[in-house]
C-alpha cells in the first residue's frame, strides 16, 4: 500500500509500506491480535539519500499510527482489550504501591435495546457510554471496550465506601446525555469488581477474568444496577460451570435428563388436578444436578432451546403412553425459557412435537417466568394469541418476585397466574393485602390462580379464605419421577 505523509513535510510525500495482520476468532468475532509494518529496504536507502532523519521520523509516525489503531476500538474510539491491558500494565509499573480496582461491566439485556430501538441506537449508546466513561477516569485510571456491550475500568481503590460512591458517580455520568431520556431508554448495568493483591505478578487479563466471574454471579433480570466483588468461591463456581457445559454436550444422547412431575391440587378438595413438569439431571456417576444449577448456563450458551424441546418431548411421550393405556389425562405445565421465544421457529417446533404424539392441546400449559413477559412484551402478546388459537393455556410463573408490572396483566391474556411462595411466606400485613388483591384481580380477568410452596394445612386454609384455586408444594408432595406420578395419579377412565 502507499502511505502519503502530510503536505507540510518538505522532503517526502509518498512511501511504500507493507502491513501484515494476524487475525484470531474470539467469541464469534474476528479480532486483529498482531500487526507488523515494514518498508522495503531499497526505498529506505533512497530516502536516506534525501534526509535520513526525515525518513526515520516519517517511519516512526506511520508506525505509531498503526500501533495506536491496533489498540483502539474501531466503534467507540477508546481502548480495546489490548489497549486497556497495555495501559493498565504501564500504570501498575509506575505505581506499584497503589491499590486499584479492576472492573468489568455490561449493559443488561443489550440485545433487547437493539431489537426494540434499532442497532443504530444501540451503537449510539455504546459510543455515548465510552465517551462519558473516558471522561470519568481520573489520573492513574484507564478504561476500554472489551467486546460487544462489555467495558472495563481500572480505578484507584480507597475502600468499599469510597468505591460505592465512585460507582454511583460513574453510573450517573455514563447515561447523562439528554437523548437517552428523550427516547425513554432505560439502561441498567451489571458490574464485577476485582481488587488485585499483587499487581506485579498477576496478569491484567487474569484480573479481568475474575471481574467477569463476579459480574456473572449477579442475578439476571433484576431492574436495577448491580455490582459484586470477586470472591474465591467464584473461581470454584466457574470450574463447576465449565464442567457442567462439558457434560451437557452428551447428556441428551445418554438420556441423563429425567422427567419429574410435581402434583398440583385443588385448594378446597385437595384432589390432584394436574402437575408441573420438572427436570433432574442424573449423571452416570450418581451425581444429580438441579435445574437452578444449569438452566441459566444453558441460556447463556445457547443450549436451552434443544433442552426445552427435549423435555417437552418426554412429557408428550408419557402422555401418549397414558392415552394408549386408556387413562384419563391431567393437565401438565411445561416451563419454557424466555430465550426460546426469540427463535422464529420455536412455536412451530413446539406444536410439531405435541401433534406428533397426538396430545390434545388443552392438556398442556405453556409456562413462562414473569421476567419474560416484561422483556419480551411484543413477542409474548403474539405468542399468547397463537397459543390460544391452537387451544393451549398460558401461565405466568413466579409472579410477585419483584419484577412484574401489574400493567402487564392487562396487556397479555394469560390463563393462569402462579404466585411465588415468597408472598405466602411473608408475615407482613401489607404483603398479605397485596396477595389477596392479586388473587381478586386475577379472578376478575378470568385467570386461575396457583400458589407455590404450600406446605401446611394452615397455609391451605388461609389460601382457601382468599379463594386461591390451586396449590403446589410439599403438602401434596415433592416432585416425583414421572413413572411414579403416572401410577399414583393417572387412572383409568370411569
Amino acid at each position: 500500500m502507499k502511505v502519503r505523509t502530510p503536505k507540510k513535510e518538505l522532503y517526502m510525500t509518498e512511501i511504500d509500506t507493507r502491513i501484515s495482520i494476524v487475525w484470531k476468532r474470539q467469541d464469534g468475532d474476528w479480532k486483529a491480535v498482531h500487526i507488523h509494518q515494514s518498508t522495503p529496504d531499497d526505498r529506505l536507502a533512497g530516502l536516506a539519500a534525501f534526509n535520513a532523519e526525515v525518513a526515520r521520523n516519517t517511519y516512526n509516525k506511520i508506525n505509531d499510527v498503526i500501533k495506536k489503531e491496533a489498540r483502539t476500538d474501531s466503534m467507540t474510539r477508546i481502548n480495546n482489550m489490548e489497549g486497556f491491558v497495555e495501559q493498565a500494565q504501564y500504570i501498575f509499573k509506575c505505581y506499584p504501591d497503589q491499590k486499584f480496582a479492576v472492573i468489568k461491566f455490561g449493559i443488561r439485556d443489550f440485545r433487547f435495546i437493539n431489537r426494540t430501538y434499532g442497532f443504530s441506537t444501540g451503537d449510539r449508546l455504546l459510543k455515548t457510554i465510552a465517551r462519558n466513561l473516558e471522561e470519568a477516569c481520573g489520573r492513574r485510571e484507564v478504561c476500554g471496550r472489551i467486546e460487544k456491550d462489555i467495558f472495563s475500568i481500572l480505578l484507584v481503590y480507597e475502600g468499599e465506601n469510597s468505591m460505592r460512591r465512585r460507582m454511583e458517580e460513574i453510573r450517573r455520568e455514563l447515561t447523562k446525555d439528554g437523548w437517552i431520556k428523550e427516547i425513554e431508554l432505560e439502561v441498567w448495568l451489571n458490574a464485577g469488581i476485582y481488587i488485585p493483591t499483587d499487581t506485579r505478578s498477576e496478569t491484567v487479563k487474569g484480573m479481568l477474568d475474575k471481574a467477569l466471574m463476579a459480574m456473572q454471579s449477579i442475578q439476571k433480570y433484576v431492574k436495577e444496577d448491580r455490582y459484586a466483588y470477586y470472591s474465591e468461591w467464584m473461581l470454584q463456581q466457574h470450574y463447576n460451570n465449565s464442567q457442567i457445559l462439558e457434560w451437557a454436550s452428551s447428556a441428551i444422547e445418554k438420556k441423563e435428563f429425567k422427567l419429574y412431575i410435581q402434583p398440583q391440587f385443588d385448594m378446597k378438595t385437595e384432589n390432584i388436578v394436574g402437575g408441573e413438569a420438572l427436570c433432574r439431571w442424573e449423571l452416570s456417576n450418581g451425581l444429580v444436578i438441579m435445574p437452578n444449577e444449569f438452566v441459566s448456563l444453558f441460556e447463556d450458551y445457547n443450549l436451552i432451546y434443544r433442552f426445552d424441546l427435549y423435555m417437552l418431548e418426554l412429557v408428550c411421550r408419557y402422555m401418549n403412553k397414558w392415552m394408549k393405556e386408556g387413562k384419563q389425562l391431567k393437565p401438565v405445565s411445561v416451563n419454557q425459557s424466555r430465550a426460546d421465544i426469540e427463535q422464529d421457529s420455536f412455536f412451530e417446533d413446539f406444536c410439531s412435537i405435541v401433534d406428533r404424539y397426538e396430545i390434545p392441546h388443552e392438556y398442556l400449559t405453556f409456562e413462562l417466568t414473569e421476567s419474560a413477559f416484561i422483556e419480551e412484551g411484543n413477542r409474548i402478546m403474539k405468542l399468547a394469541r397463537e397459543l390460544h388459537r391452537k387451544g393451549f393455556k398460558l401461565a405466568i410463573d413466579d409472579f410477585g418476585t419483584g419484577y412484574a408490572s401489574l400493567n402487564m396483566l392487562s396487556v397479555v391474556s394469560g390463563d393462569i397466574l402462579k404466585i411465588d411462595k415468597s408472598l405466602l411466606e411473608s408475615d407482613n400485613r401489607r404483603t398479605r393485602v397485596i396477595f389477596e388483591k392479586v388473587i381478586e384481580m386475577a379472578h376478575n380477568m378470568d385467570m386461575k390462580v396457583v400458589c407455590e410452596g404450600v406446605e401446611t394445612q394452615e397455609q391451605r386454609k388461609f389460601l382457601c379464605r382468599l379463594n386461591c384455586d390451586i396449590g403446589q408444594g410439599f403438602l401434596a408432595g415433592k416432585a416425583m419421577k414421572v413413572e411414579d406420578y403416572g401410577k399414583r395419579y393417572i387412572k383409568g377412565r370411569l
